[in-house]
């Protein structure tokens, strides 16, 4: 089983790439991890690797850390979840971000999830919170503690949707201002993910 492969990029493609090894061969990679399309072509690349085989296909999901791989893993053990649906799900959403709406029960960012409806995002939790729990992934008391910026960030969500913003533009928006960093105030709040 591939787990890592590095070499040369060589063609970029939308959904994944192409990258040639020292030996020669060359492999597609679907990209499962968002900071990937950063990659630029004829630059070295090295990623972290699953192999998904079945039996009228094999596919190569790449990520930059084993952390993100074995997010991938965690992610396509819940039923109903299948390897595409969790690559495009990595490939817009960060591992770390996701597994604290997973603990947090946060059913308002998991349904903003590309390819995951209501029930999805309620399986998600229901088979992972205490898995990822248990795995020291955040502890209980930052999970308390935080309750309160994650209704600032669930306010500020709702309403950056009624302003017409997709799904995708919120959540990069919301990706630049720590949970920490919210303010008690929302219009103040929805100034700094304008700027985004």
């Amino acid at each position: 089983m591939i787990v890592a492969i590095k070499g040369l990029l060589i063609k970029q493609l939308e959904q994944s790439m192409i990258i040639q090894d020292a030996s020669g061969l060359s492999y597609e990679i679907f990209l499962a991890s968002k900071n990937l399309d950063k990659l630029s072509e004829n630059e070295e690349a090295s990623l972290f690797i699953y192999h998904h085989i079945r039996e009228d296909q094999q596919i190569l999901f790449g990520f930059h850390s084993l952390e993100e791989r074995q997010g991938f893993l965690t992610l396509t053990s819940v039923s109903g979840m299948g390897p595409k649906i969790a690559s495009r799900i990595l490939s817009s959403y960060e591992w770390a971000a996701l597994r604290n709406d997973i603990i947090q029960s946060n059913l308002l960012n998991l349904t903003q999830l590309p390819g995951v409806g209501k029930r999805l995002a309620e399986r998600l939790i229901t088979e992972l919170k205490d898995k990822l729990i248990n795995q020291g992934s955040v502890s209980v008391n930052s999970v308390s503690s935080s309750s309160a910026s994650l209704s600032m960030h669930q306010e500020l969500l709702q309403a950056l949707k009624s302003l017409g913003y997709m799904p995708n533009e919120i959540q990069q928006a919301l990706k630049t201002i720590p949970p920490q960093n919210f303010s008690n105030d929302l219009s103040k709040n929805i100034k700094k993910a304008l700027k985004h």
